[in-house]
């Protein structure tokens, strides 16, 4: 299902106004749940894979779609449903051989290994701006295949209602509106982390 760019921030929002977006209430009718509802028995989708570019504006839109998620069908993402697909930002040619990348280091890494085994001819890196950037055999092999693609789980492992309000607060540090100081603080301390720890 096609989004039109980034959706509305809904997590200071309650349930019942974020009908009010349209791209929010197709969400809603695609996957017939309604938003802060708990009985998810109508769920038409046994896995929900959310798809967004590999460069900073799409990680935006994939962290304000897991921010929806989590706030407003949390039960869809407690009982495993929702994943966050991980398209390349690197195609690496190498004669015959194509690698794929998802980030600077892994490029590093792959192109590493490469020129170590000096069997291959001229090495050849084209970085993707976006998804649309991909020809349909690329997009397939790399983030629709459930045999190449990769996939991370948007989940809660440990105790919910323990790890749920520690998730819960980290979201709100990160796109909370009444916590603008919280979050510059944090980004100028670790903002250049790849992970939050739990």
């Amino acid at each position: 299902m096609p989004l039109r760019g980034k959706i509305l921030n809904t997590w200071d929002m309650d349930s019942s106004e974020i009908a009010e977006s349209r791209e929010i209430r197709d969400i809603a009718q695609v996957l017939g749940v309604a938003p802060g509802s708990k009985d998810i028995s109508n769920l038409r989708y046994n896995k929900i894979c959310i798809l967004a570019d590999a460069d900073s504006d799409g990680l935006h839109i994939a962290t304000l779609i897991c921010a929806l998620f989590l706030k407003h069908f949390s039960p869809i993402v407690k009982q495993g449903h929702v994943f966050v697909a991980m398209p390349p930002l690197f195609r690496i040619d190498a004669g015959k051989e194509v690698f794929y990348a998802l980030d600077e280091s892994e490029k590093n890494n792959i192109i590493k290994r490469i020129t170590r085994r000096k069997k291959y001819g001229k090495i050849h890196i084209q970085r993707f701006k976006g998804l649309g950037e991909m020809n349909p055999a690329q997009l397939k092999e790399t983030t629709i295949s459930p045999d190449s693609r990769r996939l991370v789980q948007l989940s809660v492992n440990r105790d919910p209602e323990d790890e749920l309000k520690e998730i819960f607060d980290i979201m709100d540090m990160l796109l909370g509106k009444k916590r603008i100081k919280d979050r510059k603080a944090w980004i100028e301390t670790k903002g250049n982390i790849k992970e939050i720890e739990l």
